[in-house]
């Protein structure tokens, strides 16, 4: 191995196929007698390297010592952040200081503000003045058509898991799941309160919907304030119908919530901007407030503080050094909570590459920067990502927009010019981060840039003028169109289906899987158990459960058994297995990587009898029958070994229970009698027992030899399947054993 580069070789002999698995935490003994059971595993490829496969394979492993830390939600070292997040403090608050000081002392024309305020219109017109509650109502008319109709996605099952889980409301503020998703804490606490009333899906979405009314109704303020009615009103339409912000607006994650702080610290920069008054400080006081709230619903508002406070900088530098200075008080005073997060989010942070690590080997691979970033910016100006080209026509409308908002009013157009700059920055640095850390792989979070919608919407209704009003309109009808299908179409996953066949068609000894990834487990198993207590909180564990008649064992997944797929669902203690592949979209493009998925099926379809396969919107679930004929190869004798553990996990049950010298498989086939044998240094007078099926196998004879002692046992009974409970002296279960069943 070079330790400069961390490139290894490994050469294998006579396997098939070749899992590449990464082992921490445990002795090198434990590695080469392949006891992983106190170890950390990590599968950096997942799914195997079959022959024929190009001799060198790039494998991404991650830091593992940040990986501990991630898993068992310690704080990570101390770093910069303090004393960093201190001195940008301090560096707002003397400027501010210093640009009072100076707009004192500056005499003559140098301190007029040149910049004219916009007059507040008394609007005469009651369309106009109705207007933001008239497109609120519309936003929330499309928000609430079949609201409740999907079960809980991916995404909403673990905001919501991290609200309920803790056992209290302060336990929420310090989860350490979500500091290891990098999830704020306002979501689950709202999520938390509807919870102890209801957990049905539309009361849990509600709150969504009410930001997202709340969202349109500052965006056509702020047009109202900026463009004639007409504009205005084509403000109002895009921001109501666009796709990406109608789909968070009817989902349970903070995406409304931080959009309409993104929007409503706009709002309030337009107003403070242009009020002379001396209570200007309360509106600077909602300023700071927005900026923590957005900040504190999704991590990602920073990038709108950052963008707001550049894009101020700029405008009001040397035509309104008071207004600026006090702006820049206002955003010290929203750094201060943030601050005393400090340690929390530093570790969010310095973990965030490792997380994304372990992730990535079901991201899809980047299609380059350009098309990352085009994508991104087709969906942001209310494009179909299937016609992402056509942002060449979108995005020029933006710049477009923002050079006549700047003929109107600089600092606005500064604004929004800041949050597509900052936009762009993002996805920048997103993609370079992911491919980096993720071994070429990205992710199309589209929700992470919500809360700077704002910056496109009123710059694309502003390009509505002379000839360009008429592509603008269309792009607005193109958008009711998508908001339209999205709501009458299903968008989410058909779980509630699949576990109403799993009910009807389940039987005794079923087991179930789910793809594409491990994380899809916990929420499969949520609708499983009807989201009802004690099974309401799942914790990611595989165990049995009650699925109508009959019981059920899973989530079979990688990662709960530390095991690849294929053998997580060979156990012979399964006689059929149910298969649940989830197939989620984000605007178009799917949320992981198909090929792995076709590529375990086809591992499965190989291994199992495929028997039935169910279609539901956005989930497929297919039926396997276990052949118990397939251990014996063949042959007249079938070998588990302790000490090949691997290879001895399909014949373990599931749910061994802990009891000293107990071990409990299942073995198929009609076996006539059972060899069980000894590592050498057991006497041959030990006391070891076998039951059969629930009866004790008759002991025929037992000897000693340098091999170790052996004792054979004649089955009481002879069927398809055995249920084997070997009882062995407890200081030699773990030493190793050997049984052997004989036709």
């Amino acid at each position: 191995m070079d330790r400069d580069t961390g490139a290894f070789a490994i050469t294998v002999s006579a396997a098939e196929v070749v899992y590449p698995m990464v082992a921490s935490g445990c002795s090198y003994d434990d590695l080469v007698a392949e006891r992983f059971d106190g170890c950390r595993r990590v599968f950096p490829v997942l799914g195997p390297c079959a022959q024929g496969a190009p001799e060198s394979l790039a494998v991404q492993v991650p830091d593992l010592e940040r990986t501990h830390v991630l898993w068992s939600g310690a704080r990570a070292p101390e770093g910069p952040h303090r004393s960093v997040g201190f001195g940008l403090l301090g560096l707002l608050v003397l400027l501010a200081f210093w640009l009072l000081r100076a707009a004192r002392r500056a005499k003559g024309p140098a301190h007029v503000e040149v910049e004219l305020p916009l007059p507040r219109q008394p609007h005469p017109r009651p369309a106009v003045r109705w207007a933001p509650l008239s497109f609120a109502v519309l936003a929330g008319g499309l928000g609430f058509v079949g609201l409740g109709h999907e079960p809980l996605d991916l995404l909403e099952y673990s905001y919501f898991h991290e609200g309920v889980r803790p056992s209290n409301w302060l336990g929420v503020i310090s989860n350490p799941i979500s500091s290891e998703l990098s999830h704020a804490p306002i979501e689950p606490l709202i999520l938390r309160a509807v919870a102890s009333v209801t957990t049905a899906p539309t009361a849990l979405r509600l709150p969504s919907v009410l930001a997202f009314g709340g969202f349109v109704a500052l965006v056509v303020a702020i047009a109202r304030r900026l463009l004639d009615p007409w504009r205005m009103s084509l403000a109002g339409l895009l921001a109501a119908t666009m796709p990406l912000a109608l789909y968070y607006g009817r989902d349970a994650t903070p995406y409304a919530f931080a959009g309409l702080m993104g929007a409503a610290s706009v709002w309030l920069l337009l107003r403070v901007g242009d009020d002379r008054s001396s209570r200007r400080w309360l509106l600077w006081t909602a300023f700071s407030l927005t900026h923590v709230l957005g900040f504190f619903s999704h991590y990602a508002f920073a990038a709108v503080s950052a963008a707001q406070l550049g894009a101020l900088l700029f405008a009001w530098w040397r035509h309104r050094p008071r207004v600026l200075a006090e702006a820049l008080l206002a955003f010290a005073a929203a750094l201060i909570l943030p601050l005393c997060d400090a340690d929390r989010l530093w570790t969010m942070v310095s973990n965030s590459s490792v997380r994304f690590a372990l992730m990535s080997p079901v991201f899809s691979e980047s299609p380059g920067a350009a098309a990352f970033v085009g994508r991104f910016l087709a969906v942001l100006t209310g494009l179909p990502t299937q016609a992402a080209w056509l942002a060449l026509v979108t995005l020029p409308l933006v710049g477009l927009g923002l050079r006549d908002l700047y003929r109107r009013h600089r600092a606005v157009s500064w604004l929004l010019a800041g949050h597509v700059a900052c936009v762009v920055l993002l996805l920048v640095f997103s993609h370079t981060m992911s491919t980096t850390v993720g071994g070429g792989r990205v992710y199309y979070a589209f929700r992470w840039v919500r809360p700077l919608l704002v910056g496109f919407l009123v710059p694309i209704a502003a390009a509505a003028t002379g000839w360009r009003r008429w592509p603008v309109a269309l792009l607005a009808l193109g958008s009711l169109v998508q908001a339209v299908v999205l709501v009458t179409t299903p968008q989410r996953p058909a779980q509630d289906h699949a576990v109403q066949t799993m009910a009807r068609l389940g039987a005794p000894g079923d087991a179930y899987a789910v793809l594409p990834a491990s994380f899809y487990g916990d929420p499969f198993q949520y609708h499983l158990a009807q989201g009802k207590p004690p099974d309401l909180l799942t914790g990611m564990q595989a165990r049995p459960l009650a699925v109508g008649a009959s019981t059920m064992h899973g989530p079979l997944v990688e990662g709960l058994d530390d095991l690849p797929l294929e053998t997580v669902v060979d156990r012979l203690a399964f006689q059929r297995l149910w298969v649940a592949v989830l197939h989620e979209t984000n605007f178009g493009i799917p949320k992981f990587d198909e090929a792995l998925t076709q590529h375990q099926l086809a591992a499965l379809d190989t291994q199992l009898e495929l028997l039935q396969t169910h279609t539901f919107p956005g989930i497929e679930l297919r039926l396997y029958r276990n052949p118990a004929d397939r251990a014996w190869g063949g042959r007249d004798a079938l070998v588990v070994d302790s000490r090949e553990p691997l290879r001895a996990e399909r014949y373990l049950t599931p749910s061994t229970p802990k009891t000293p010298g107990l071990v409990e498989l299942v073995l198929p086939g009609a076996a006539a009698t059972f060899d069980v044998r000894l590592p050498p240094g057991a006497a041959v007078t030990e006391r070891v027992a076998l039951v059969v099926n629930g009866r004790s196998a008759i002991l025929v004879s037992r000897q000693t030899s340098d091999a170790g002692p052996h004792w054979r046992f004649a089955a009481p009974t002879v069927g398809d399947r055995h249920l084997v409970a070997l009882h062995l002296p407890s200081s030699f279960a773990s030493r190793g054993w050997r049984l052997e069943a004989h036709r």
